[in-house]
């Protein structure tokens, strides 16, 4: 039966771009997109702003470091969990100055559910399809916790197809892989690193969504990373181009995170073509 997607008042106490008193500091979070298919990743952007007088210094929010998480509500079950990071952030402890007036932007995804989890006590009623209520919370010193807005984010139903099909290889190894960039390298729980035709066969069998659209990215990734050399700019030019297609808090996630892979993987003409494309944002947002 498809569970309703109605929302409860639960976190009363939560004020929306809630400021820390004292600190001068605000948070808030956007989502995309704002409806996913169970299994999907959900794109964040976290932004912080320093609303007071003075200069504001706190730890780098990084999901995998604990310094910032994101709390999830399932309003029908009135159960909470923690979302699991699909990466993004990684990075050491270090700080962050916010200098007043300024607003500093992170970008994370998180999948809704991983697929190692898709059985567990709060995603497995999820599978017919609901929503949840989520925040972002960020510890900015000893007692001072940041929270950030509210987001409500819609869950669709997979079809019993692709489930079985995403199942199978979050529980059965898979041989083939030499080595490079796979889907791992994006969060995708698979039980082993995948190479490019298992990567390209499995986003050819799901229907079009987040999920689909990320293996689809890193086949495009990988491509570049397998690609002889006389080949290698057009196969560029076909990532990036993609990525310029696209909404706005994906296209800043992928493009860092492929930016971070591509300098891991020694990609030298693709990190210079990422990094152009980083610095064409930022001069965007200035």
């Amino acid at each position: 039966m498809k569970r309703s997607f109605s929302f409860v008042v639960f976190f009363a106490t939560l004020a929306i771009g809630q400021t820390v008193a004292g600190a001068g500091l605000e948070m808030t979070i956007r989502a995309h997109p704002r409806r996913v298919i169970f299994g999907d990743p959900l794109y964040l952007e976290v932004t912080i702003v320093n609303r007071g007088e003075e200069v504001v210094t706190g730890p780098k929010p990084i999901p995998d470091l604990n310094t910032i998480g994101f709390p999830i509500y399932d309003p029908q079950t009135r159960l909470t969990i923690n979302a699991s990071s699909g990466g993004g952030g990684v990075g050491f402890p270090s700080d962050v100055s916010y200098q007043p007036g300024q607003a500093v932007k992170h970008y994370w995804h998180i999948y809704l559910p991983k697929l190692t989890q898709v059985d567990n006590k709060f995603w497995k009623p999820m599978r017919d399809g609901g929503g949840v209520v989520l925040y972002a919370q960020h510890g900015i010193a000893p007692g001072l916790l940041l929270r950030s807005n509210l987001v409500n984010v819609g869950i669709g139903k997979r079809k019993k197809s692709e489930m079985l099909l995403l199942e199978h290889y979050a529980q059965n190894e898979v041989l083939g892989f030499e080595g490079g960039p796979s889907p791992a390298n994006l969060g995708v729980s698979f039980k082993s690193p995948l190479n490019l035709k298992d990567t390209r066969t499995i986003g050819a069998n799901l229907r079009a969504g987040e999920l689909q659209d990320m293996l689809f990215t890193m086949v495009s990734f990988q491509e570049v990373f397998e690609a002889a050399p006389a080949d290698q700019p057009e196969r560029i030019r076909i990532l990036v181009n993609n990525l310029k297609k696209q909404p706005d808090i994906k296209r800043q996630w992928l493009t860092q995170e492929l930016h971070r892979l591509a300098k891991t993987f020694r990609m030298a003409a693709a990190t210079e073509a990422l990094q152009k494309l980083i610095d064409e944002e930022a001069k965007q947002a200035e």
